[in-house]
């Protein structure tokens, strides 16, 4: 570089710069696309700096009244399902079961139910507490399942109970 023209080496040093500068926006481009650290301040180009702000996932809250059907040995069954969610991720239950239309010999009975709700995964698990009114002959079951994306459909397994297979509720809003 020492050798060549001044033209030559002026032409250089530019191609240099337009080069660095280049190399600084790729730079900045790419950090400035980065979500920015919780807790960190950000300097804002007044000088000032600016907090970032955490945003917290909203709180799926699974409480209400939930209806549908299961089937078990007996057959379709009508399904009354009152959940309350007592943290993000435990729930309870109260399972009333009842005769459908399409099956009239079913007996009626409810039972309580402890399990618990993954919001990331929509999972949830149920497990049978306590009988609160037990026909004779019948036992509980468990239930596993997802809740919908639009959290308005819950349906999956019923479990730990021969001759069982789905169940299938939806949610019951109440207009405010």
């Amino acid at each position: 570089m020492l050798n060549e023209p001044p033209q030559q080496r002026q032409r250089t040093a530019v191609i240099a710069s337009v080069i660095a500068v280049i190399a600084v926006i790729v730079v900045v481009a790419h950090y400035a696309s980065r979500p920015p650290i919780h807790g960190t301040a950000i300097a804002a180009t007044d000088g000032t700096a600016g907090a970032t702000t955490t945003t917290q996932p909203a709180t799926i809250d699974l409480s209400g009244d939930w209806t549908g059907t299961y089937t078990c040995l007996q057959g379709l069954t009508s399904l009354d399902l009152v959940v309350t969610q007592t943290s993000p991720t435990a729930i309870g239950a109260v399972f009333n079961f009842s005769a459908h239309p399409t099956n009239p010999g079913v007996e009626s009975g409810s039972y309580s139910m402890s399990g618990t709700f993954d919001p990331a995964s929509k999972a949830v698990s149920l497990k049978a507490t306590q009988w609160l009114n037990q026909p004779p002959g019948y036992r509980t079951v468990d239930l596993q399942g997802l809740v919908s994306s639009d959290l308005k459909t819950m349906s999956g397994q019923v479990v730990n109970a021969s001759g069982c297979t789905t169940f299938m509720v939806q949610r019951h809003l109440v207009d405010q």
